[in-house]
């Protein structure tokens, strides 16, 4: 159940692709998704503003809910979150059944069913997958793991410094 409820977010990629790799200081790979309620998100339209994007399948869910804690506490909304959810393992036919637990979650939660974005950026199963992306759609930073005290600051030293550069 707390697959279907967890918050997920969507990662950001580079411009150089090595094994399905983006590396940081690369271009945002361009992708669409439709969130839990039908709404195309297309990351093109962010461009001009810092995101992150935090992405994650159903284990990853507790560590994707204190990074999410963190970002928002520090930087509110002066940053875009995304959040994807890696659901590319839920069978066709229950598919409708999972979008309708996901409507239970307000806030809007990007539905990778075919892992495209997994994939396209190379993020990790079973933790959470963040991605700073900068206003020229740049990636700056990626991680995975846990929304541990020096993986938090260096994504917080990340954001300050595209924040200064305005």
């Amino acid at each position: 159940m707390k697959y279907l409820v967890t918050v997920l977010s969507l990662l950001v990629a580079t411009a150089s692709v090595v094994g399905g790799q983006r590396a940081a200081n690369s271009k945002v790979a361009e992708f669409a998704l439709q969130d839990q309620f039908g709404n195309l998100v297309d990351i093109s339209l962010y461009k001009g503003s810092i995101v992150v994007i935090i992405a994650s399948d159903k284990e990853g869910i507790d560590q994707n809910e204190n990074w999410e804690k963190a970002i928002l506490q520090k930087n509110g909304d002066d940053i875009i979150l995304l959040r994807v959810a890696d659901v590319r393992g839920v069978p066709s036919d229950l598919r409708k059944y999972v979008r309708k637990k996901f409507q239970e979650i307000k806030l809007s939660i990007l539905l990778d069913w075919d892992g495209t974005i997994f994939r396209q950026y190379g993020l990790m199963k079973n933790v959470s997958n963040l991605i700073l992306i900068d206003r020229k759609g740049y990636i700056r930073y990626m991680s995975s793991g846990p929304a541990e005290t020096p993986a938090v600051d260096r994504l917080f030293n990340e954001i300050d410094v595209l924040e200064r550069s305005r």
